[in-house]
């Protein structure tokens, strides 16, 4: 049995895999299955495809797929991540609505999440990998000063922002962290869980949305008023003519050191 799943009419299908109940684009289903039978969970354990491994997430990559597994982290927020609706089925809402409105993000493949009873214990959500895609973080390390390349990026990633925010999309995480390069230059975001999907985004959200770009700018130590013009220019390249802007916000972020 399958089901659109809104906004773009994709149709899931239902499946369990390894005592995992997942939700399938019914499209790939078969590809789907032969990908569960190679890496999952062994995929975990390849040290060699684990790209994260930290408390409550781990993230791998295998077979031209990437699996994000999440779980409640210590303390209180236990009680909390358990109540949550799933996480996973609106990432993966989140990124198709974005792709559809022209959003680099990666296509979700499926997802997952893991109840006892009641309470979510964990979630999982698959999706295709980015060819020839590295971090962001990488190349803000290695360009320098005065480098041309820097306003060529920062101007790229005021287009990833601004496109998000011509999606009627919020997305206050837009970190380093949270962004791929791929092959041809182009940016990715990844991570639906600070983006928030909004009839009419208001002026002073999509500034917040500011924040983490500059942040993870300046405390790289981009922080010239070259890079900051060419951020400002991206942006205000792809976001729609009331968003635009003729100074950045949180422009003392990119001055503080780290």
């Amino acid at each position: 049995m399958s089901r659109p799943m809104r906004p773009t009419g994709d149709s899931w299908a239902s499946e369990e895999r390894a005592g995992v109940k997942w939700r399938v684009r019914a499209a790939i289903l078969p590809r789907f299955r032969e990908w569960c039978a190679r890496h999952f969970p062994a995929v975990f354990g390849d040290q060699g495809a684990l790209l994260k491994d930290t408390v409550g997430s781990r993230v791998a990559a295998a077979g031209g797929w990437v699996i994000k597994e999440g779980t409640a982290r210590k303390g209180r927020s236990r009680l909390r991540y358990g109540l949550r609706a799933s996480g996973a089925r609106r990432a993966a809402a989140l990124a198709l609505r974005a792709r559809a409105r022209g959003v680099p993000t990666p296509l979700p493949v499926a997802w997952a999440t893991v109840r006892d009873g009641v309470f979510r214990v964990r979630e999982y959500l698959v999706t295709e990998e980015v060819p020839g895609a590295r971090p962001l973080t990488e190349l803000l390390d290695m360009t320098g000063p005065g480098d041309a390349a820097r306003r060529e990026i920062a101007g790229k990633y005021g287009r990833l922002l601004g496109a998000f925010h011509a999606a009627g999309m919020s997305n206050r995480d837009l970190k380093d962290q949270n962004v791929l390069v791929a092959a041809g230059g182009g940016m990715w975001a990844l991570d639906m869980d600070g983006v928030r999907a909004m009839p009419r985004l208001p002026r002073w959200r999509a500034g917040r949305d500011f924040y983490a770009v500059a942040r993870s700018l300046g405390l790289h130590g981009w922080r010239g008023p070259d890079v900051q013009a060419a951020l400002l220019a991206g942006y205000n390249g792809a976001a729609p003519a009331r968003l635009r802007r003729d100074s950045l916000p949180f422009r003392d972020v990119f001055l503080r050191e780290p």
